[in-house]
Parts: C-alpha cells; structure tokens; sequence
C-alpha cells in the first residue's frame, strides 16, 4: 500500500467507470461530479485521489501486536461503563465505537483531536494505528470468526480539504481498511440509509439485519464500524441438559433456560469479593469472562470495579485452571442500544467535539458530530457464542489444579461478561446481565 503526497484535485464519483473526474464544477477544495452517469450508479468512491500526478511514500506498519491495544480499549471500555446507566442489561462493543472514534480523529485537529486521543487514552497516534491494522488482519482468517469492517459516506456536496487526500482519505484505507462511499444525503435521504442498512447486514452477518441508519437531509459524513463475531466453545454445552431453573435478577427471579455442564475444568480466578471463569471458544484465542459476586448476598455494583476486572483479567491469563463438579449458565439473547452514548464520550472528555468548537478541517471546514449510535446484539446457546455491533458517527457543517470437592460455578445472578481476545487482551464486547 502506498502513500500519496499532495495531490492536484480530489474527485468524487458514483459512477465506478469513470477513469478520472469528467464533467465536474469546483466546489471548494473538492471536485464533484455533476455530470449524468452512463454506467451503472454506485456509491463506491475506488480512489478520491489523482495518483498520476502525486508522489508514491510508504506508510509504516507493525510488524508485530504490542499491549497498546489493550490498554487504551480496555481502559475506554470501563470509562464508557461506569457512565452506563447501572440498573439496566448492558451490552455494547467498546472496540467498534474506539474504532469510529479513532477514524473521526484522522480528520480532527487542535483542541479537539487532543480531547479524542485523551479519551481513548492513545499515547502514540502512529502505532495505534499500526495496531489497529495489524490486530484487523491477524484476526481475519481461522476460528473464532471476527469480521471488521469501517465506511465513510460522504455527501457529494461536500467541500473536502485541500489536505483531505493525506490527513484522512490514505490513513483511513490503509489502517482502517475503510471504503468510501458517495452519497446523496440531502436530496435522497432514503436511498442514503437504505445503502448504509445493507452494509452494516452484509458486514454483520445479518445478525443485525434491521438497523435503521440515523443519518438525515443534514448529514454530510457518516462514519461507521461494524464487528461480527461468531465461535463455538470449545467445551460445549449438551441441549439435552438445558433445563428451567431460576435467575435471582435484580428486580425479580426470572425462570430462564439454564445450560450446564458437569466436571469440567476451567480457568478461574477470585478477587476481593468477586470471582471469574474463562469458557475459551473453538482454539482458545477468544474466550468469554464471567464475572460475578463471590458472595450470593452482595450486589453487582457494589463489589465490582475497573481495578478488580483487571485483576482477574491478569489472574485468568496465568492460566489457573480450576476443576468444577457443576457449571451452570443461562442461556440468552440480547439487542441493546447504547443510549446516552455522546452524553458518556463528553463526560469523558471530548467534548468540543460535537460543539462549533469542533476542529474536523482534516476533512472539511465547519464540521461537528452530531450525534453517535452503538447497537450490539448477542445471543448465546449450547453451541458458541454469535456477537455483532455497529457505531454510527454523524457529521454535520458547523497449568490444571487438583480439584476441590464439590466445587461449583453457578451463574444464577447478576454478571458481566467480555468476549476477550487472549493474544492481545483486548476487550471485543462488554456485557451486563442484571434481568432475565
């Protein structure tokens, strides 16, 4: 993959035919197609940048993953739960939405793109991105299946920056593998959406086959990510030991279909008064943590905190394993929205991010987030797990242990559970299950 260097015009088109920018009118520092398309209409935009007349520069990549990853994600991850609401179910994938935020930053500037990179906690913005790339293509191929997918749609009317070709448009394919698309948001909303509902289908698996695009007439970028991801255990459940038992939710018991699973042994760990097991999928590259009280009497939100998870994230990763008599888990499905997610990044810390103070000149004057969505959907059965969840950026202008006797791990109250990739230690999704 190669960099190019200042470039003479950048040229939109949704016609895929065309070679270079044909019948056009300036607008700003972009050039716009106006003529009518002979060939087929699509949105894909194959190159935004004239290469004939530019300078070829290579762009660096890691060579191997390094715990930048894990400590900037995970830490995100914990900020944007402790400002969840806590009474209610949680599940959300803290790795797209740093991911569409790290893709906004691209174009940020000033104050704003120092607020960005303080909340996610980015240290060195090169091997972030370098990171980034390399943990996307060590994860494409094999079991588990993880799919990663970025896009920006931008409005045909929009005036890119004269640096749009460097700041955003290279970096972006390159680390992000983002595809850019061409769209009409003002004058075919409808169409709009419905190309951006198909996408997030597709790159999704059709797990979220329903989402419903908040983009509108006043949209003139659009930035997404979408993560799927599919593993079955590695130990699996039998159906034919699926039963009706009790879940002590908070609000009230809840009679739920309880898989379980009988001498087994498993990684685990406790931690000042809560405990955690890992139930690795397919390899044992991903695994999904369960945390929990240790004490049947306590409250989740009580006992739990950042510091502890990671604790037993760190005591899970020295592989003690702990034989279990009985293990039961229920099983559930969940399709959450993140509401309050902008509220929870300004909170954070970024803040002039979605005021006029925003700075977004890396790809057009004027610009400000004007609204962020996170949707994630699990389900989880005898089999494996099934996980998928989509972020939505709006822009607009302005070692085996001896066992103990009896010893049981009962999921039959309130906990959280991450779908955690063990190579890295980087957190893929974040869930809480109060009620049942």
């Amino acid at each position: 993959m190669k960099r190019f260097a200042k470039t003479a015009a950048v040229c939109l088109s949704a016609v895929m035919a065309l070679s270079g920018c044909g019948n056009a009118e300036k607008t700003g520092a972009a050039t716009v197609e106006t003529g009518e398309p002979t060939e087929e209409v699509s949105t894909e935009v194959p190159s935004m940048a004239e290469e004939t007349e530019a300078e070829e520069v290579d762009l660096p990549k890691a060579d191997a993953l390094d715990d930048t990853l894990k400590k900037s994600i995970n830490a995100f991850n914990w900020k944007l739960y402790e400002n969840a609401d806590e009474e209610s179910n949680l599940f959300y994938s803290p790795y797209s939405i740093a991911s569409a935020v790290a893709l906004a930053d691209l174009g940020a500037k000033g104050t704003t793109k120092t607020e960005i990179e303080s909340v996610l906690g980015i240290e060195d913005l090169q091997n972030f991105e370098e990171q980034i790339k390399l943990f996307a293509e060590k994860k494409k191929s094999g079991e588990p299946k993880i799919t990663i997918a970025n896009s920006i749609w931008i409005d045909k009317s929009l005036a890119l920056s004269g640096d749009f070709n460097d700041t955003f448009e290279l970096p972006a394919k390159f680390y992000f593998d983002g595809e850019l698309k061409s769209v009409d948001f003002k004058n075919d909303t409808e169409n709009a959406q419905n190309e951006i509902n198909k996408w997030v289908a597709d790159k999704t698996d059709d797990l979220i086959s329903d989402y419903r695009s908040s983009a509108d007439e006043n949209t003139v970028a659009d930035i997404m990510n979408a993560i799927y991801f599919y593993g079955e255990w590695q130990s699996k459940f039998s159906a034919e030991d699926t039963r009706k038992e009790y879940f002590n939710s908070e609000k009230n018991p809840a009679e739920v279909d309880m898989m379980h699973m009988e001498n087994a042994a498993f990684e685990y760990a406790e931690s000042d008064g809560l405990k955690a097991i890992a139930l690795p999928y397919s390899d044992g590259s991903i695994q999904m943590d369960i945390i929990m009280t240790a004490d049947e009497s306590s409250k989740l939100k009580d006992v739990w905190s950042a510091e502890k998870a990671d604790e037993l994230y760190k005591a899970l990763d020295e592989e003690n394993y702990q034989t279990f008599s009985k293990i039961a888990l229920p099983k559930f499905q969940m399709d959450e929205n993140f509401d309050g997610l902008k509220e929870a990044l300004m909170a954070m810390g970024m803040k002039s991010a979605f005021g006029n103070d925003a700075d977004f000149s890396g790809i057009a004057d004027s610009l400000a987030i004007s609204g962020i969505k996170h949707r994630a959907k699990v389900e989880v059965d005898e089999e494996g797990s099934k996980a998928a969840a989509v972020t939505e950026m709006m822009m607009e202008t302005t070692a085996m242990l001896e066992p103990e006797d009896n010893k049981e791990f009962i999921v039959d109250r309130p906990f959280i559970f991450t779908i955690r990739d063990k190579e890295s230690g980087v957190i893929l999704f974040t869930g809480r299950v109060n009620n049942l």
